[in-house]
């Protein structure tokens, strides 16, 4: 079962800000139907994001990781409408503008900007909580298997000569590789007290060469 859950964990919170920049740059173009598709792509993303809470939460034996979670979950399910409302907004009050309504533009634009980077910082957090109630050691084998899928994928791509399955699959690999340092180093810094400055050293050492590849 854990593995089963570092799998959800490793799709769903590969990346967990996209749909929200495609939200908030649909609502600055003022494209309604652009927003609609934003609106609900976002959506969709969001409740899969909920849903893996939900499953770490009834698998973690972590009492206080759980607990964590389940706060900063709150917070997220709270600000997800509203950013969606704030996007709505700005595209509503593209209207007034032409009748002079400059300035409530401006203040539904500076709104949205507003919860943006609010949603944006606790869907960080919420990800930080979630790694937390999961096991390291399952994440990198889950993620190892991936990261292998991907690279198939994309030899696969180069053999084709298609370019847009080829920056797909190299956009996953990329993805997958920066979220795996994330969870290393956390990791390290949870267990510090357990690993030797040569460990430690080591371990920084990977984690740069791959960050910087």
């Amino acid at each position: 079962m854990c593995k089963g859950v570092c799998d959800h964990v490793s799709d769903i919170f590969l990346d967990v800000t996209s749909p929200a920049v495609m939200l908030v740059d649909a609502a600055e173009k003022g494209d309604s139907a652009m927003l609609e598709q934003a609106v609900e792509f976002f959506t969709n993303h969001t409740e899969q994001m909920n849903k893996v809470v939900q499953l770490c939460s009834s698998t973690s034996s972590d009492k206080e990781a759980t607990k964590l979670l389940h706060s900063v979950s709150k917070q997220f399910h709270s600000l997800t409408p509203q950013l969606v409302n704030a996007a709505k907004t700005v595209v509503a009050t593209r209207g007034s503008h032409r009748k002079g309504g400059k300035k409530a533009v401006t203040t539904a634009q500076t709104n949205l900007m507003m919860f943006r980077d609010a949603w944006q910082e606790t869907a960080a957090l919420l990800t930080d909580a979630i790694d937390n109630t999961t096991s390291m050691h399952e994440f990198l084998a889950v993620s190892e298997f991936h990261v292998k899928e991907d690279m198939a994928g994309c030899l696969e791509a180069v053999r084709l000569r298609d370019h847009q399955m080829l920056d797909q699959h190299a956009n996953l690999v990329r993805g997958r590789c920066m979220r795996l340092l994330r969870v290393v180093q956390c990791g390290m810094v949870d267990r510090s007290h357990r690993c030797t400055a040569e460990q430690l050293e080591n371990v920084n050492v990977v984690v740069m060469e791959l960050r910087n590849k």
